[in-house]
């Protein structure tokens, strides 16, 4: 059950109303966007954002916000919005280009321009998704808590792993298997090498480097191949900024999540494998009948 703060309930129940709508916007790095509706800026607290209550915060007016047509539906119908953000201030062209503001949490909510104090209600929240580039900013769709009740959920067969490597099925502890770097060379955008890696054959493919230094710092991408002869980095898209010689890095290694040649093999950790390698495939089951 949503509740409205006794203050705001008091001025919404009155005959004349000062109520503007607020957005709070927060990437997985703690980088916030704070946008107020009404004309001037304004500090507001206890703006929950992934379940947690902010402290005081300023939103400001400037781009401002402007809402429109939000819609409730009952049931699992999902309610997504869309808006659109002016690049500028904290959303710039480069992060969204690098992915920083996808799945950003969100809070809607609404609140007295006149009296802040009056407190906060929550309209809306979830995550951002489907960021698209225009001239001068960008459209967003803010998809609902109820997202996830479109996706399947069935679990089907697969000869491969369905865990990630050191997630909490998986259990594989990341520490171990976490190396630093620095690049000494760089063929392009996507290829590097660091001579003073010691691994050898394919033994970060798969896995993921994370830019600690350099124009790309803060920037997670996975490994499509690591050559250990040459001591390559392979990634599996280009960096949208140039990797230089003396970017550091720490990259963790790949799991090409097979049963035996890496779960039993690089990991002992079978007991934890989360495939059906011995399945039959399905283009050899007859008439639907399993072997």
């Amino acid at each position: 059950m949503k509740t409205i703060p006794s203050g705001l309930l008091t001025h919404l129940q009155g005959r004349s109303h000062t109520v503007a709508f607020g957005v709070l916007v927060q990437r997985a790095d703690g980088v916030q966007l704070r946008l107020a509706g009404g004309d001037d800026d304004i500090t507001l607290s206890g703006v929950p954002i992934n379940g947690s209550a902010t402290g005081s915060l300023t939103y400001l007016a400037a781009p401002g916000l402007t809402v429109s047509s939000i819609r409730s539906t009952e049931g699992w119908e999902v309610d997504n919005l869309e808006g659109t953000l002016l690049e500028g201030g904290v959303v710039t062209r480069a992060d969204v280009l690098r992915g920083l503001w996808d799945g950003a949490a969100w809070t809607l909510f609404r609140y007295n321009w006149a009296s802040p104090g009056d407190g906060v209600e929550v309209i809306k929240c979830g995550w951002i998704a489907n960021i698209r580039i225009k001239t001068g900013g960008f459209d967003i769709e803010f998809r609902d808590l109820k997202q996830p009740v479109q996706a399947e959920h069935a679990v089907v067969t697969q000869t491969d792993c369905r865990n990630e490597l050191g997630d909490s099925r998986c259990g594989v502890n990341l520490a171990t298997y976490t190396h630093t770097g620095a690049v000494t060379s760089a063929a392009s955008a996507q290829v590097f090498t660091d001579t003073s890696r010691t691994q050898t054959g394919d033994y970060f493919g798969n896995g993921y480097v994370t830019w600690l230094t350099g124009p790309n710092a803060g920037i997670t991408v996975k490994v499509k191949s690591y050559d250990g002869g040459t001591d390559t980095f392979t990634l599996v898209r280009a960096m949208l900024s140039p990797i230089g010689v003396g970017d550091t890095y720490s990259a963790v290694r790949g799991c090409r999540k097979r049963r035996t040649e890496d779960c039993v093999a690089v990991f002992s950790n079978v007991l934890n494998f989360d495939g059906e390698p011995d399945k039959a495939k399905v283009n050899d089951i007859v008439a639907g009948v399993e072997p």
